[in-house]
């Protein structure tokens, strides 16, 4: 994961470099394919930003109630399996015996490792 942040800083730093090009004329004197550049180097600034935030703090920037902010009660739900175990039947999760993986697990993790 440092890997990747590191690159988008990378990133970062050199999509600045191609707009302080564009930044330092006057928009009068750029032509339309440059103002259109212009623009959308601008956006990528932005987009790099965006994920580079996400990626650092782990959640959405700008969110005002993540998954961290949940309240308390279903921050003990979560928290305490026990509490998971107390609901009816009729809330509970089908589960397969502890130790045994499906064969369809077993796809998709051997999908996601490679």
């Amino acid at each position: 994961m440092q890997d990747l942040i590191i690159e988008y800083k990378r990133a970062l730093r050199e999509t600045r470099k191609m707009y302080r090009l564009y930044k330092d004329t006057a928009e009068v004197n750029l032509t339309a394919e440059q103002i259109n550049d212009k623009k959308m180097i601008s956006s990528m600034i932005s987009d790099i930003e965006f994920t580079l935030e996400w990626l650092q703090n782990g959640r959405q920037p700008g969110a005002r109630r993540g998954a961290d902010r949940r309240d308390a009660y279903q921050r003990t739900i979560l928290a305490d399996p026990r509490l998971i175990d107390a609901l009816p039947e009729e809330y509970a999760i089908a589960k397969e015996a502890e130790g045994e993986v499906s064969d369809w697990d077993k796809e998709r993790i051997a999908d996601a490792l490679f």
